[in-house]
């Protein structure tokens, strides 16, 4: 499971839903919660955002326009090739985390140790947990 800290910069509510605004370093990072009533989605606290490495997404020289809000600009640490899955470690700010994604789309976007590629993460694949 990756895991971020980052600081509540923003809420927007509609009933039992929420769109939570999160700053990790200088991005902002969004997600979806259905129940908001926990003291930590308050505005500037500090929470922890944890999302699965097979939601990572990765692109190579991406342009134009694109849903996925979430966004990390990241450097290539490691790469584990495997028959059907691709394990690929990054460096986003000094942090680890890791996208497990299929083999044919690591072959096809040509990844190489030490470049940069861009992870992206669906608004509602993030989980947000309070500091401990």
């Amino acid at each position: 499971m990756n895991k971020l800290k980052g600081i509540v910069s923003g809420i927007r509510s509609s009933g039992e839903l929420s769109l939570v605004e999160i700053k990790v370093f200088e991005d902002i990072l969004t997600a979806v919660v259905l129940d908001h009533t926990g003291i930590y989605f308050a505005k500037g606290k500090e929470v922890h955002i944890l999302f699965k490495e097979t939601e990572v997404a990765l692109a190579v020289e991406l342009s134009g326009k694109i849903s996925l809000r979430n966004k990390l600009i990241c450097r290539i640490l490691a790469i584990e090739k495997g028959a059907i899955l691709t394990s690929v470690k990054l460096d986003y700010n000094g942090l680890v985390i890791t996208s497990i994604i299929t083999t044919p789309s690591a072959e096809l976007l040509a990844l190489k140790t030490e470049s940069t590629v861009t992870a992206f993460v669906k608004t509602n694949e993030l989980m947000l947990m309070e500091d401990e």
